[in-house]
């Protein structure tokens, strides 16, 4: 499986200093099912916990799956920013999942998202 994240989800994650291994984890979690929340057919929150931390109060990420094919990044935000997606949003997400699930992972780098590799191999 492949794990990729937006460039907007890059630029949250460095100011939650989430880093790699955090995401890598959370997708590893989610391929596994172990799934927080299902909100789409390939739309899922999940939680990351914080860094030194545990699950609990830290950050939710928003993403696309598709299992054993890719994990997808596309939003984070802290649980004491906000406690949930309002139903706007949670509509633009499902869309937005509908597309990134059917697009192929090489328009997406030549859209610069940003693949996250276990040591150097997808």
């Amino acid at each position: 499986m492949r794990v990729l994240k937006s460039p907007e989800f890059a630029k949250r994650a460095g100011r939650f200093s989430l880093d790699d291994a955090a995401l890598l984890k959370a997708a590893e979690e989610i391929e596994s099912g172990r799934i927080d929340a299902r909100l789409g057919k390939h739309l899922i929150k999940q939680r990351i916990a914080r860094t030194g931390g545990g699950k609990s109060g830290s950050y939710r990420s928003v993403a696309v799956h598709v299992i054993g094919d890719r994990a997808l990044f596309i939003y984070a935000f802290p649980k004491n920013e906000k406690a949930n997606l309002g139903a706007h949003e949670l509509d633009l997400y499902r869309d937005a999942a509908k597309v990134l699930s059917d697009l192929p992972i090489e328009q997406l780098l030549k859209a610069n998202w940003i693949e996250i590799t276990h040591g150097g191999h997808p």
